[in-house]
């Protein structure tokens, strides 16, 4: 059963979590307005607010189940650790600084089991590929209209995962028993210079210049994204709990398909 704030017809509201989530056998959370914006204050607060409330209410539906789920996945993201430059990342890695960290600290501050009934697993998700559509998308297109250089001098690493492999992951949690904090992410993370030249080479284009950090992050006050998405670098490495990657490394992704 699919729970929004705005439901279509076969979905449920908010209000309907405790009669939804009674008897059922996982819940997953993956609320959360987009991120892919200029953070203005107003933003920031859609952002804050999207998260943290939709988890809330769960915490808050969850103590009124006779029988809770047996298990709650939990979207976070690796902009808990803010920017580490080369620091090879794990899940016990403490958290860095700035909005999103503080983000992610109290979304997973949220999360919270009542008399562990639940068993609670949060996943610190990394940039979600996919053709046809999130920042991944963007930046295809870009690639396409010969505009595919890399961000600044490139050296930044990005932590990210295959969607098909965010989904089998959020599957093996569900059956599996796990670790409570997991990286969502593959296990090769990439630099932004290696992936802009990957998708160069996956659409066979030549080689673009470099777009000015300057730039970008003149773009990311006036209308977004933030440059923080862009410049900072996030090299979180994923524990092996067992589960077998489609797309262990970057240039293995089926993003020239369509």
């Amino acid at each position: 059963m699919i729970v929004s704030r705005h439901p279509a017809p076969g979905q449920s509201s908010y209000d309907d979590l405790p009669k939804v989530l009674d008897g059922s056998f996982a819940v997953v959370n993956l609320a959360g307005r987009s991120i892919a914006t200029n953070f203005t204050g107003e933003h920031r607060h859609e952002i804050e607010d999207s998260r943290v409330v939709p988890t809330c209410l769960i915490t808050q539906a969850l103590k009124k189940c006779a029988n809770p789920p047996s298990v709650w996945i939990q979207a976070s993201a690796t902009g808990y650790y803010g920017n580490r430059g080369d620091e090879q990342l794990t899940a016990s890695s403490a958290p860095g600084k700035g909005f999103l960290t503080d983000v992610c600290l109290d979304w997973e501050e949220a999360c919270q089991v009542p008399d562990g009934r639940t068993r609670r697993v949060i996943i610190r998700f990394g940039l979600v590929c996919s053709a046809d559509g999130g920042a991944v998308a963007d930046l295809i297109k870009l690639t396409k209209w010969f505009l595919g250089g890399q961000a600044g001098d490139g050296k930044q690493w990005v932590s990210w995962i295959h969607v098909e492999d965010l989904v089998g992951l959020m599957l093996y949690a569900i059956e599996h028993e796990t670790p409570e904090i997991l990286i969502g992410a593959a296990p090769n993370p990439v630099q932004n210079k290696d992936m802009m030249s990957s998708l160069r080479h996956m659409f066979h284009r030549p080689w673009s210049p470099p777009v000015p950090a300057c730039i970008i992050r003149w773009i990311g006050t006036v209308k977004g994204p933030d440059a923080c998405l862009i410049l900072d670098s996030c090299r979180a490495i994923p524990l092996d709990i067992g589960y077998v990657y489609r797309y262990p490394t970057f240039p293995s992704m089926p993003l020239n398909r369509k």
